[in-house]
């Protein structure tokens, strides 16, 4: 008799347990570290275009107003994307949402934005981008930690912008490409054959106020998808 009431105490208990949704494992899980130290990077591809939550990743960087970059056109002091897009009024690129990924830029242990905008240039096949960084603050409105322009695909385009062990990387196709050069140059590879497909990998610590340049610069070949970005898409790209 006393085995029978156990028996129906502990099924019981598991009801209750496997019913209430504030017990799931998955929802209370803390979200593990990758081998490179950093927190795993979620893209905006996962999620709608209208995001909760908490952090930087509650903001709804398709509905979202920017800084004006020279990149764009005509001097301006903000521009806002809506539903992931701006049209661009008359002397203008109109650009669109193209990626946002999550990582700890500034060695704080906390996650900040990487938001990457497609550029379309008219009458041309140009392709650059434009990256913007942000941290989140609680209480406050996302700061912009960096805005920069990228160059056009071999021409010091993006290949890759993403997190490691605290500090920033920054990938732009072409040999010797860094953020605040002239992109478009000549690397001193155009003239050789085969093309030498090189990339650009540039490390950045933050300082406290700003994104520091960490030597050695690498330049690495590797011909596959040249030209072309490797970050998520964001999902209504699709």
């Amino acid at each position: 008799m006393r085995y029978n009431c156990l028996c129906r105490l502990l099924v019981l208990l598991a009801i209750t347990v496997v019913g209430n949704p504030g017990c799931s494992r998955s929802q209370n899980a803390l979200p593990k570290l990758s081998q490179s130290g950093s927190l795993p990077s979620q893209t905006q591809s996962e999620k709608p275009l209208s995001v909760s939550g908490s952090g930087i990743r509650s903001i709804d960087f398709a509905n979202f107003t920017y800084p004006w970059v020279s990149t764009l056109g005509n001097a301006r002091k903000t521009f806002t994307l809506q539903q992931g897009t701006y049209p661009g009024k008359e002397g203008e690129l109109p650009t669109e949402l193209f990626s946002v990924t999550y990582g700890d830029l500034t060695n704080d242990n906390t996650e900040e934005a990487i938001v990457i905008l497609d550029v379309t240039v008219k009458g041309g096949s140009a392709s650059p981008n434009i990256v913007y960084l942000y941290s989140l603050v609680d209480g406050a409105p996302p700061k912009l930690l960096w805005a920069f322009s990228t160059g056009d695909r071999r021409d010091g385009g993006l290949r890759r912008v993403y997190s490691e062990t605290g500090k920033l990387v920054v990938e732009l196709y072409g040999k010797g490409k860094i953020i605040g050069t002239d992109l478009y140059s000549d690397d001193g590879t155009q003239a050789e054959t085969p093309f030498p497909y090189y990339y650009t990998r540039v490390r950045y610590a933050w300082n406290g106020s700003k994104f520091q340049r960490i030597d050695p610069v690498e330049n690495i070949s590797d011909p596959k998808d040249y030209g072309t970005p490797i970050m998520p898409i964001f999902r209504s790209r699709r």
